[in-house]
Order: C-alpha cells, then structure tokens, then sequence
C-alpha cells in the first residue's frame, strides 16, 4: 500500500510538473509574441501600460514553466538516487555526492525536499551518520570501523569491530 501510494503521488507530481511546463511555455509563447507586435505596432495605445502587462505576465508563466521544470527535475533525481541507494544498499550521502558528482550540501538539500514532498515514504536524515535512513532498507555497516584495542585479560592488541562480539586470539576471552 506504502509503494503504491510513493508511486502514486511521483505520478501526480510528474503530471503536474508536464501541465505546468505546457501551460507556462505556450504563456511565454503567446505573451512573449503578443509583447513583440505590441512594440513593433506604432498604433498601440497606451503603450507603458500594455508593455508592463505583458511584462507582468510573461514573468508570471516563467514562473509558472520553472515550477514544473523544478518538479521534473526532482522526480528525475529521485529515480537516480533510488537507484544508487538500491544497488549499493547504502545510504550515505558521501557516497551518494561522490556517485552523483555534487556536493553533499546539494544532495541532502535534494533529499530532504523529496522527504518533505513524501517520495521517502517514512524516511529522515540522520545527521550524526550523515545518511539517509529508509525503514525496510537494510543499512550496512560503516567502513573503516575497525578498531585496534588491547585485551582486558592479557593485554595483546586485537582488531575490535563495534557491535560485534570479538575473541582475543590469545587469550580466548570475549572483548
């Protein structure tokens, strides 16, 4: 039901961000043509007014082409990120920033907009491991976390890895 609803709402928005592309486009198509003969007709009264206007609403459907432009955009990342945090069963933003390119500022930016817009159905940043957090996905563990510690009992270096139950190759003993 979770999936259907996470489709269903991109589908929305794609067809919203289409709509609002056309309809901001033949705007811009319409009044930018309309501002055009405005200025070449000599005959046009009160020509300040009617330029301002046109003017008025050319910058409106720009504004209404770039929203749908945006929405587009973001769908279109959403479906790459999904992939790299698919296939590489990870979701740290560093690794997300390095595959994608951008900086990690941006990415978290991006994600935390595709949250807010529901594409991350229960999904939330965590800061502190910089990732993002999936309820189903399986995190894996982070790298390098590996620690040299010494044994309590007899005092040999042993490679300790965090949340796992570790034996001293020496002594026996669990660390």
């Amino acid at each position: 039901m979770e999936i259907k609803r996470k489709k269903t709402r991109i589908m929305i928005d794609n067809i919203t961000g289409t709509i609002l592309k056309i309809i901001g486009g033949a705007g811009l198509f319409f009044f930018t043509f309309g501002f055009i003969i405005t200025i070449v007709d000599k005959n046009t009264r009160n020509e300040a007014e009617t330029i301002t206007v046109a003017l008025i609403f050319i910058a409106l459907n720009l504004f209404i082409y770039y929203k749908g432009y945006k929405r587009k955009q973001l769908i279109k990342k959403f479906k790459h990120y999904i992939i790299i945090i698919s296939e590489k069963q990870d979701g740290r933003i560093t690794n997300i920033a390095n595959y994608t390119g951008k900086p990690e500022t941006y990415i978290k930016k991006q994600i935390q907009s595709m949250i807010k817009r529901k594409y991350f159905k229960n999904a939330f940043i965590d800061h502190s491991k910089n990732s993002i957090i999936i309820p189903g996905l399986p995190q894996i563990k982070p790298e390098n976390t590996q620690k040299q510690i010494k044994c309590k009992n007899c005092g040999a270096s042993v490679q300790y890895i965090p949340e796992e139950t570790t034996v001293c190759a020496y002594c026996g003993s669990y660390i």
